[in-house]
């Protein structure tokens, strides 16, 4: 049984600013603590939080809007880190603080965004173990409000600090802009036409907890196009798209953006035709966790006969970049 005074955790939130929101001024909300506590060891008992000076965690996201609910795990650091307490957090209530409980001693915190009310879906979670063992996948994503993710180890002691960043667990792959120069080919003078753009390989459902970059362990349209597994999906726009016909001499800009998990070996596949003959375009990406993979593509030559095919060297030039999701401004907080 855990015994011992309560810690407490100030928890201040942050809505990031976006590149594309200069002027907005910045929000500090102090959210109030809900009813919504448990832990998965029920002889816990919770005593008055103690006078000292509390640990300030200051938690910021990356994308708005700002997600419904976060919910937020304590994890023992030693042993087999069981979960110490659970608390669900409706962001919408900002206006007087919230605390989140522990017992004494480190603590490893753990956050997740998600739906008000959803807290029976982590009944199951009793270690750090079962929750890192947890999988999300592409149904329950929405490029406009991505499930976040984000952990930070908190060490014992008064006048603690501790910044979190929740980032999306998805990545997105943008094709900026494509032009086709097919000069010195013999078919300098046939048309192209861009039919079609979709990911293979495309990580759909993803462990963002394990090393590194979290571990895929599904994915859709391996090797080809499966359009009736793609059109399950909620948002089948995430995986496949129009593409936007005739490419010639001149760029054009379609700024088409794919949303899949982060895992080898994902690529955007062009399929298109040149002078009537179809063929293919893989382009092989690297992809990170909340990250945007922005293309910048220039046709060559004729592509290969299938999707699963590279195309033979110098087929395609490429330009990348990755940038994050939403670029934000950092704040400087003093407390």
């Amino acid at each position: 049984m855990k015994t011992g005074r309560i810690r407490t955790n100030t928890l201040l939130f942050l809505p990031a600013l976006t590149a594309r929101r200069i002027s907005v001024a910045k929000i500090t909300a102090i959210l109030q603590l809900l009813p919504a506590f448990f832990s998965c060891t029920p002889s816990l008992a919770v005593k008055p939080a103690q006078a000292d000076e509390p640990t300030h965690v200051y938690i910021q996201w990356t994308k708005n809007p700002s997600p419904e609910a976060i919910n937020l795990f304590f994890f023992d650091t030693l042993g087999i880190r069981r979960l110490d307490s659970y608390q669900q957090i409706v962001t919408a209530q900002n206006d007087s603080p919230v605390y989140g409980l522990s017992c004494t001693g480190p603590k490893h915190l753990v956050v997740f965004s998600g739906k008000s009310g959803e807290k029976e879906s982590w009944a199951d979670i009793c270690t750090y173990n079962h929750l890192k063992s947890r999988s999300f996948i592409l149904q329950q994503e929405s490029a406009l409000s991505p499930l976040l993710f984000g952990q930070v180890s908190l060490p014992d002691g008064a006048s603690r600090f501790a910044a979190i960043k929740l980032k999306p667990l998805l990545c997105s792959i943008r094709l900026q802009s494509v032009s086709c120069d097919f000069s010195g080919r013999p078919y300098h003078d046939y048309a192209f036409h861009l039919h079609k753009i979709y990911l293979t390989y495309a990580a759909s459902e993803y462990r963002p907890m394990e090393e590194g970059d979290g571990q895929a362990v599904s994915w859709i349209n391996p090797g080809s196009l499966d359009s009736l597994e793609v059109m399950t999906l909620p948002y089948p726009e995430m995986i496949l798209q129009e593409g936007p016909g005739a490419v010639g001499t001149t760029r054009i800009y379609p700024e088409q953006t794919f949303y899949c998990y982060p895992g080898a070996p994902t690529r955007l596949v062009l399929e298109a035709s040149v002078g009537g003959i179809t063929c293919y375009y893989p382009v092989p990406l690297t992809l990170e966790r909340g990250s945007c993979t922005e293309l910048n593509l220039t046709i060559l030559r004729m592509g290969s006969p299938d999707p699963d095919t590279p195309t033979v060297s110098g087929a395609y030039s490429l330009e990348t970049r990755t940038i994050p999701w939403e670029e934000y401004q950092a704040y400087s907080v003093v407390y």
